[in-house]
Formats: C-alpha cells, structure tokens, sequence
C-alpha cells in the first residue's frame, strides 16, 4: 500500500497534540485542588480565626490592634475577627494585626472590664499602634471609661448599637458602623409568611446587649402597630431563667411566631453558650423562629435579615485602611450596616414556605449536599477528559467530509452564481425606472435597460454611445460632488433626446471594477407628483387664508418624537404677530407650558383618551397665555395613526380662536345670573317686607278696634292711642327706609356738598341723641381734631344717627363713643360701645336686609344696609370689630373736600321707647306664647280684665310655665321659636292632656294660611286678631 502526504496530516497532528497537552495541563491542575479540598483542614471548615501572636515588628508598614468585646470562640467575635482578617488579605494590606478580647459575656462585671482591657493596652507601646479596631459596645465603653492615651489614635468601631455620642468629642477621630436590629423587616416577613398569626414571641436576655435588643424590638412593634397580634415577651431582665425559657418554648400556642433576637445571660446572671445551646432551643421551640443576627444562625432557626458579624468586620477594615493608606477624613461618624436574608433550607422545607415568596437576593443555605457539590473537581477532570476524546473523534469525522463538501459547495456556487446573473439580468431589463451604467472618470455610457431608452426617448445603440459629459456642461463640477450625492436619492431637472425637459428622481450607486469606478444611476420621471405638489401647495395657500381670515390653524400633532408641527397662521390664529416670537420652538412641551394651569387637566384627559384608543376623536376648549394675556381656544382633531399596540402616533386638527365666543358667552351668563339674582332679591324682599309691615299693622288694626269698644275709661283710651302712634312711627320708619333703599338703587340720591364744621356736627348729634338715654347709659365725644370741610352732611347725619341708634339699643349700660380721625381725603369715623356685642360669623351678615343679630328686637333690619349704601354711593367703606359680650367698634370712611365754613345746627331727631308692664290678676290663667311684642300687648289689653295673662317668647318657656303655673288655657303662635308646628302640640298635651291649645297664625295672601291645619291645636286664631272671635273661642274653651 502506498501513502501519499496530503495537507490534512499536519492538521490532525497539531490538533491531537493540542488535546494532549490540554488534558496533562487539566489533570496538573484539578487533581491537586482535589486532593487540598478532600483533606483540608478541620479548622478552616469550622471557620475558626487563627490569632497572631504579640510579637513586635517595627518593620511592618502599619499595625493595628482589634479589642473585641467576647471571647475568642464566640460566633459573634470569631465573624467580625474572620470579616477584618479576610478584608486585609483581599486588599494585600501590609498590616501587623493583633487582636485582643475583652470576654465581657462571662466576665460581667464593667469594672472588670475597664481593668482587664487597660491591662492589655499597657502591652503596646502608644508609637507601635496605627489604628484601633473595636467590636460592640462593651469594649467601646470600657475603652472610654478608661480614659486612654490611645485615644490620639483612629477608632474604628463596628457592631454598635447606639451611637458613641459621648465618645465624639474625646477621640481625634472615631467613626465605625451601627448595628442594626431588622426587628421591624422580620416581623413584617413574618405575617407575610403566616398571616394567621395570633402570637408573637420576643426573646432577649439579661445583658445590655439584651436591653438594647428589648428597646428596638419595642420601637419596631410600636411602628407596625400590631392591634389583632398579642405580644409574649421572654425577658431575661424579668429574672427568667434558661430552663424556663425553654419551657414557655415547648407549650406555645398555635398561631405563633418567635423572633429569637438574644440569649446568652440569663435572669440569674448565668452565661449559656449560644454555640452549645442555640441549637437546644430550636429543637424545644414548635413555632417558626426569625433571628436577628447571625449567631445562632447555621443552629435549626428559620433565619430572616439579620446583621452578619462578617460584613460588620469588612465594613470596619475598610474604612481603616482608607484612613491608613489613603488620608481619608470621613464626612460623617457613623456609616449604615448592610444586613442580608439568610434562610434554613430545612425550617422552609418545615413550614412548607415557597422559595418564590422570600424577599429577593435571600441566601439559603443548609440545602441537601448532592454528589455534584461533593465531588464538584473530579467531575470537572472527568468531564474534560470525555470532552477530548470526544472532540478527537469529532475531528476526524469532520475533516473526512470537509474535502467533499468543499468540491459540493464549489459546484453549487458556480450554478448559483449563474442563476444570480440570470435574476440580475431580468430584474434590470424589467425595472420600473431607468437604469445608466457609466463610467465615472469618462463618462461613456456602458449599460442601460429598455425603461432608460424609454425615458430619454433615445435608441439604445444611441444612447450606448453617448457620454455623460456632452449631457451635462458642468460633469466635472458634479464629479466632484458625487459623495454628497451618493447620501440619498435627489431631483432635477433632465432632458429627453428631443430637448423636452422632465423632473426626474435620481438614486446613484458606485461599483469599482479593476481599476474603474462605474456609476448606476436610478432615474425615475417623477413631473406628474411635481405638478400634484404644485396643485397641493396651492391649495394649501388658499386654505391657509381661509383659516386666517376665520381664525383657525392646522396642527399635526407627532406624539412619538414630542414635536407640534404648525406654521404663522397658528399665531395669527391666536392674535399673535410672529415677529414678537423670541423663540418658536416645535417641541410640544412648549405648547403645553402655555397652557392655562387651571385647564391643562382638562386637555391631558382629551388627549391622553384619544391616545389610549378610548375615542378617535376629541374635541376640547382651554386657555392659552401669551403675553399676559389669556386667550380661549378650541380644538377639533382626530388620531390620523397609530402604532401596532393601537396607541395615537400622530394626531392632526385645527385650532380656532374662541375668545371672542367666549367673552360673548361670560357677558351672556353674567347677565342671566344678575337677572335671576335680581329676582331672588325681589322675591326676598317682598317677602321680608310684608312680614315687616304686617307688624306694626296688627298693632293698628287690632287697637283700633279697642277704641271702638264702649265704656272706656280715658286712661285706655290714651293707652291703646299711644300704642297706635308708636306702630305707626314704626310703619312711617320702615316706609322711610325701603324709600332710602329705592332711591339707593336707581341711584336717584344726589351727592350734595356743603360746608360745615365737623367736630360742631358731631357735637350737636350727641347733645341730641343724649336726651332720652337711659341713666345707666352715657354717649360721649371723643376728643378730635376740628375741621371745616365740604361733604354730604345729610348722608353723614344719617348714618351717624343710624349707628349711634344701633349702639343705644344692644348697650344696656356703659359708654358710647362718636369720633373720627382725619386723613388726607377721607375721615375715618367711628362709633364705640361696651354692648352685647356681634357674634363673629355676623360681622359681614349684619350689612345685609332685615338681618339683625338678636330677631326679638325692635327694628326693621335696614339701618346698616342703608348706611353701607350710603357709604358705597361716595366711594367710602365700613366695616365693623366687635367681641361677643364686650361690645363693638364700627368704621367707616367718608370723603371731603377742604372748605372755610361756620358750624351748622343739625336737627335732632325724636326718638322713645316705652316698656310697660301689667299686672297679673288672680283669675283663670291663660298663657300666651308670643314673641312679637306687639301682638302680646294687644292679647294683654284684650284679656287682662277678665283673666290672668302670663306670656312667654320661647317653646322651652312655653314648657316650664306649664309645668308651673297650671294654666287654663294656651294660646301659642304657630312659627314660635325653638319648636316646628309639626311637633309642639303632641309635646304640649304630654304636658297636660286635657289642656286646651289655640293656635296663633299669619295669613299670607288673601285667605291663604301660612301653614296648614295641625293635627293637635283645639283651635285657630288669624292675625290680625279679632276681638270677637277671640273672646268667643276662649270662653268655648273655658265653658264660660
């Protein structure tokens, strides 16, 4: 057999050689990994800390000393010891670490403490240390308390659990990481968890560490404010011992969740081992136990987020070695802790809790060790091994076929390529637009297809002759443009074979041959779509006048890229010249800023349903302000695209200017509400005033039927006259005023100025108001400026008469005071009193009709409605201070004009009020309930003679006077106050059944009743009264 040396050998050989040496350098380097991890030793398995011994080194770049609170063997000290060993290596720091312990969870005396540590610090030399590492509070405290030379050094603390405030201000520099109890996240994890918890169990023992544990744990219920959840607390303060703790483990009740924060001292003083007895009380406990930190963890608890003493370590000796190696100078003392979630894969196996619903990044450890895990490296040898044997094999198999498929790729090239040539070939004869071939440097046309010679009306044998150059005039100009060319497709103007010229599309491409540059031109007759332009732009111009003339503009709205497409009829749409523009930007947020803060809500709930593909349309109205000024838009649009999830790309409409509407729209709506304002006040008043007149009325119709009667004494008949006089001062007075009112409003009151002496006038109105007051009472002048003006002195009279009327009759007793200020045209006038005073939510109530503070007093409710009429006609202003129950200051303004004038005598006005009162006569009683006063008198003259007459103004009067006096009969205004007509006569009668009850009622109209017919009065009695109906109804009643 013959062999023969083909180019693949070399291959193979390279290709085994590699597989070889791969393999001897896989074996070198796995078998010796495997071997250290099978027989490592037991300590580094345990994770136990090797301490270096105190041994001196000067020559060392830096040492540092660690003082841990507890002991070596402690899972707390050995995890920050392992965090800080494990940070200097990782960063090859060049340190000397020595490590002290305080062993403060056995030894618990502090005193102690500060002994043993300052026993150890006397072992090192001040200059020897660089940096001082200390964990927990323990020996932070002792450290403090001992009052060192080695505070001149910097202290890294770690494992916290308050701040070190009073520590601050002794060190040169101190800052380290705090502690943080997740007390809080693992309670909230917890009723997630189980959420039919009914009991939580918080475990902390006797040691400070314990108190501080207690405190958080408190802080953190406090803040979930768990009302349905009973809160168990298994305190080692409270003297409980380890063995009854236990206990209390093992007889939990259903429902429960233990957070197990610490246990290491219990109520006797005694130290219990968390490595030894952790795992204890997990066994003894039937509920799901959370941790706070991580000794104890790998013992049978559920785990949580914790505080890991390793990372508490890693934080500390990093911040130590910037201080060391990098001068930094920390910008705050403490730094934030960097918990985790740990969890027992066995305790969620336990109670079944899915991995899915812890929070994210949670650790899980404890899981079922599969071969895999076990013997990870070997599988790794074995694999990689297999891998090359079978990637020998691969390679043979594939270079015996590689040289067929090389000959079969070959030949199908070959036929590809021809089946190309052919597509290539029918594409270019049967293109929709011309095609020209042409050399670049020359010019001379190589190629073209059939639609180019259609095009340019050209024979092919013509044009295949032809050179661009004789085309264009400027083809070396062009050729030098021909990148910027080459960018994308551009339109000109060409000309056909007979010299007719087209717009055409071009479209260039270059294709290098050898050492020639070819040009394909793509060339399409695009005249048509140029006149459609044309026509398209001319129309744009005749609707863009028509939407100027009107107002309106078109928008396009690009919601994708945030642009709002528009052009100058948009601001002339608004009103607006657009040479006024500093900027004109087509972002849509800047169209949006110019909305009106109070109607942009409105355009984004338009808009954004359009958007959603909740309505295809929108319509919306809305400000706009330019300028400072607002302007009233309206627009119409529609969603002209949308993308594949059915959301508005582009929205396209119009915009018009309604300001104009608008305005017409405010004028027309602020006229209807003046006309239905207009009514409402008429309606008010009518009927405001037909009560008021039907007062004094009652009074002069029911007297004057008195005076008819015979065998009247004088006395009497002066009487009943006197009380007719003063109803019909009372109607005169209201008369009078709804006059002032009307003349008011059709302002038909002239202002007429004339000098006088201010101080003079308000002089004389004192001296004349003073005549009638009461001895209790005193009106008084204030001491002012004097002051000859020119000024409405009717108007003003009438207003001060108003106000000092309105202060004599709510001041029973004290002070009033009149007087003014002057200003540069205005006076400021002011009346005083010490009255009852007006409530707070009145003193703006009181100015209008018929509003008067205390409705069981004489008057019409009028006087300050004029006067602030008065006030407002001369362009003054009023306003009233007052305190309920200490009295009341009212002001107002009041033009003038300086003049040179002799004091006026102003007319006083005559004004009395009478109180009568009469005796009662010890006969049948009859009780009258009637607040309007002269009602009451005229009932009291009818029937005093003959019965015994007790009156009262209120229902709850009505009631006790019942109750007191036994009366023999009730007359009681139907409209009393304090008691709806509906339900005062069932009240009445569980009074006293028997009791008869005649109503008193106001007519309205002619004959209609103010109210209905109630079911309990015995009868009825209409205002105004007559005389003989009364009598008649109350002797049916009283069986006379």
């Amino acid at each position: 057999m013959q062999y023969t040396n083909r180019k693949r050998d070399p291959l193979i050989f390279r290709a085994y050689t590699a597989i070889i040496i791969y393999c001897f350098c896989l074996t070198a380097v796995c078998i010796p990994q495997f071997l250290t991890a099978q027989t490592a030793s037991p300590y580094s398995q345990r994770g136990e800390v090797i301490l270096n011994a105190n041994e001196f080194d000067y020559n060392l770049r830096k040492n540092i000393l660690v003082i841990n609170s507890y002991h070596q063997g402690h899972p707390w000290t050995d995890g920050i010891t392992r965090g800080i060993l494990n940070t200097f290596h990782k960063r090859n720091a060049h340190v000397e670490v020595h490590i002290e312990n305080l062993d403060s969870k056995r030894i618990i005396d502090p005193e102690l403490w500060d002994t043993i540590l300052k026993q150890k610090l006397n072992s090192y030399p001040p200059e020897y240390v660089d940096l001082i590492i200390v964990s927990d509070d323990n020996a932070l405290n002792a450290l403090k308390d001992i009052g060192h030379e080695y505070h001149d050094l910097p202290i890294v603390f770690c494992g916290i659990s308050h701040a070190p405030e009073r520590f601050f201000g002794q060190c040169s520099c101190i800052i380290g990481i705090k502690e943080y109890l997740p007390h809080k996240e693992n309670l909230e994890l917890g009723i997630r968890l189980f959420p039919d918890t009914e009991n939580i169990v918080v475990i902390t023992d006797n040691s400070e560490t314990g108190i501080s544990h207690r405190t958080a744990a408190e802080k953190a219920i406090a803040l979930l404010a768990l009302e349905d959840v009973r809160i168990i607390w298994l305190d080692g303060t409270k003297g409980l011992t380890t063995p009854e703790m236990v206990r209390q483990l093992k007889i939990l009740p259903e429902h429960t969740l233990v957070l197990f924060s610490i246990w290491q001292i219990d109520g006797e003083g005694n130290y219990w081992d968390p490595e030894k007895y952790y795992r204890l009380y997990a066994e003894a406990c039937n509920a799901p136990v959370f941790l706070v930190t991580d000794v104890g963890l790998r013992n049978g608890f559920l785990g949580g987020y914790i505080s890991v003493s390793e990372k508490q370590g890693e934080l500390a000796s990093e911040l130590g070695l910037k201080i060391l190696y990098q001068g930094y100078r920390p910008d705050r003392l403490l730094y934030d802790d960097e918990n985790q979630w740990y969890f027992n894969w066995k305790e969620l196996m336990r109670w079944k809790i899915p991995r899915h619903s812890l929070p994210s990044g949670a650790i899980i450890f404890n899981r079922p060790m599969a071969v895999y895990r076990e013997y990870r490296l070997f599988f790794w040898f074995t694999l990689g091994l297999i891998i090359a044997l079978f990637v020998m094999l691969w390679l043979a198999i594939i270079y015996h076929f590689r040289y067929r498929r090389n000959e079969n790729l070959r030949t199908l090239f070959a036929h590809e390529t021809k089946r190309l040539a052919e597509r290539y070939n029918i594409l270019f004869n049967q293109a929709s637009y011309a095609i020209v071939i042409f050399e670049m440097e020359s010019g001379r046309v190589r190629e073209i297809n059939e639609k180019a010679s259609e095009l340019f009306k050209m024979p092919r044998d013509i044009f295949l002759s032809y050179c661009m150059r004789d085309y264009f005039s400027n083809y070396d100009e062009l050729k030098d443009q021909i990148d910027t060319m080459l960018a994308a497709p551009f339109e000109r103007q060409l000309w056909r074979y007979g010299g007719a010229p087209f717009y055409a599309q071009v479209l260039l491409h270059t294709l290098k041959e050898e050492d020639n540059i070819f040009i394909h031109a793509l060339v399409s007759d695009v005249s048509n779509r140029k006149e459609q332009e044309k026509e398209i732009a001319e129309g744009r111009d005749r609707l863009n006048n028509a939407l100027l003339f009107s107002k309106n503009a078109y928008v396009e709205w690009d919601i994708v890229n945030k642009k709002l497409k528009k052009d100058d009829t948009f601001w002339h749409a608004l009103d607006i010249d657009p040479a006024m523009l500093t900027t004109d930007s087509e972002d849509s947020e800047y169209f949006l800023g110019h909305v009106h803060p109070e109607d942009i809500k409105e355009l984004n709930k338009a808009i954004n349903g359009a958007i959603r593909g909740r309505t295809d349309t929108f319509h919306v109205e809305f400000r706009m302000c330019f300028f400072g000024r607002e302007i009233w838009v309206e627009i119409r649009a529609a969603v002209s695209d949308r993308d594949e999830k059915r959301r508005a790309c582009r929205i396209s409409g119009f915009m018009m200017n309604i300001d104009h509407r608008k305005k017409q729209e405010e004028e027309l709506i602020h006229a209807k509400e003046r006309a239905e304002e207009s009514d409402r006040l008429k309606s008010a008043f009518i009927s405001n005033i037909s009560h008021e007149i039907r007062t004094p009325l009652n009074g002069i119709v029911g007297f004057s039927n008195l005076l008819g009667r015979e065998n009247l004494s004088i006395e009497d008949k002066r009487k009943y006259l006197a009380f007719i006089n003063e109803n019909n001062d009372m109607l005169l007075k209201l008369i009078n005023d709804i006059l002032e009112i009307s003349k008011i409003e059709t302002d038909s009151i002239p202002v007429k100025l004339e000098p006088c002496s201010v101080k003079d006038l308000c002089r004389d109105i004192v001296s004349q108001e003073s005549i009638d007051l009461p001895p209790t009472l005193q009106l008084r002048l204030a001491e002012v400026q004097d002051l000859n003006v020119r000024l409405d002195k009717i108007k003003l009279i009438q207003v001060l008469k108003s106000l000092l009327s309105n202060a004599k009759k709510f001041t029973p007793k004290g002070i009033i005071t009149l007087g003014y200020t002057i200003h540069s045209n205005t006076i400021e006038f002011f009346v005083e009193d010490n009255g009852i005073g007006i409530p707070e939510d009145m003193l703006e109530a009181v100015f209008e009709r018929f509003v008067q503070v205390d409705p069981f007093s004489k008057g019409t409710g009028l006087g300050l409605a004029i006067s602030k009429a008065i006030i407002d006609k001369i362009g003054g202003e009023i306003w009233i201070e007052s305190v309920e129950g200490k009295g009341t200051v009212v002001h107002f303004t009041f033009t003038y004009k300086k003049a040179e004038v002799s004091v006026r005598d102003i007319e006083p006005a005559v004004g009395s009020e009478t109180v009568r009162e009469e005796k009662e006569k010890p006969r049948k009683i009859v009780l009258i309930a009637e607040h309007d006063e002269s009602n009451f008198v005229l009932l009291n003259v009818l029937l005093s003679n003959t019965y015994r007459v007790i009156r009262t103004n209120t229902f709850d009067e009505t009631r006790d006077h019942i109750k007191l006096y036994k009366p023999d009969i009730v007359l009681m205004e139907t409209d009393l106050p304090g008691i709806s007509p509906k339900t005062a006569p069932a009240k009445i009668k569980a009074i006293r059944e028997h009791i008869p009850l005649i109503g008193i009622r106001s007519i309205v109209g002619s004959g209609k009743e103010a109210y209905p017919v109630q079911e309990g009065f015995d009868d009825y009695l209409n205002k105004p009264i007559n005389i003989k109906h009364l009598i008649e109804i109350i002797e049916k009643h009283l069986n006379l």
